[in-house]
């Protein structure tokens, strides 16, 4: 969390600095927090969808204006982003180190990234206090942690939980999506105002890495999806 906290810090100080006083009219800087519904669809044979998870994201958020109009935008920023999904398969594990047996897996992805999206904003003229907005884009996201949660249901039909483990290895370290979004911003007083909105990120690479004990030759292949509630302040 110190980490984090210092990484917000700098970049706002750098960022900040990086524009005059005559500049300021052209850049937007702001801060995001947005919880989101997140899961996973597999692309591997065998593998299930097995339910969404709750993830989060926050950070910085920037608008460059393009032109004089004001109306349109590149909107970027530096987010951390927590996310993943639920999928069920088949598999060999070794639960209680007595060697590999036969289990249905249902497994919870936690995956952590640091993600710079980059996106194209269209904004309306200003009616009364409001402005609405819509973008399009790519998110860009580095890999930071990654954890599963399983259940292994036996050949006996009973069900072994154990702890939550690391799976950097079996989990990919980019990760793109298409972002589609729309909201409304709401001026508080001069240049700062609140914004709120919705952002569907549609993933569209490969997010594993692994392969699967029982089949090796199925190679673990699943996309991230996220829609995030996006609230939020820039000045």
């Amino acid at each position: 969390m110190k980490k984090t906290i210092a990484t917000l810090s700098l970049s706002i100080l750098l960022l900040s600095s990086a524009f005059s006083q005559d500049d300021l009219k052209t850049f937007v800087l702001g801060l995001k927090f947005a919880p989101s519904i997140d899961w996973m669809k597999p692309n591997s044979l065998n593998y299930k969808y097995d339910g969404v998870i709750l993830g989060y994201t926050y950070g910085l958020v920037g608008d460059f204006a393009i032109g004089g109009s004001g109306h349109y935008f590149i909107n970027t920023g530096l987010q951390f982003k927590s996310t993943g999904g639920k999928l069920t398969y088949d598999d060999k594990v070794d639960y209680d180190g007595g060697g590999l047996t036969d289990a249905t897996v249902f497994r919870r992805y936690k995956l952590r990234y640091i993600s710079i999206p980059i996106s194209f904003k269209l904004k309306t003229a200003q009616f009364g206090r409001m402005t609405y907005y819509g973008n399009f884009g790519l998110d860009n996201s580095i890999r930071t942690k990654a954890r599963a949660n399983d259940t292994y249901k036996l050949a006996n039909s009973s069900e072994v939980s154990p702890k939550e483990f690391e799976i950097n290895k079996e989990v990919s370290l980019f990760k793109e999506s298409i972002i589609i979004g729309g909201g409304a911003e709401y001026t508080i007083s001069g240049n700062t105002k609140a914004f709120a909105g919705l952002i569907f990120y549609n993933g569209f690479t490969d997010v594993l890495s692994g392969s699967n004990t029982e089949f090796p030759t199925v190679k673990e292949n699943a996309v991230n999806k996220s829609l995030e509630l996006v609230i939020g302040i820039s000045f």
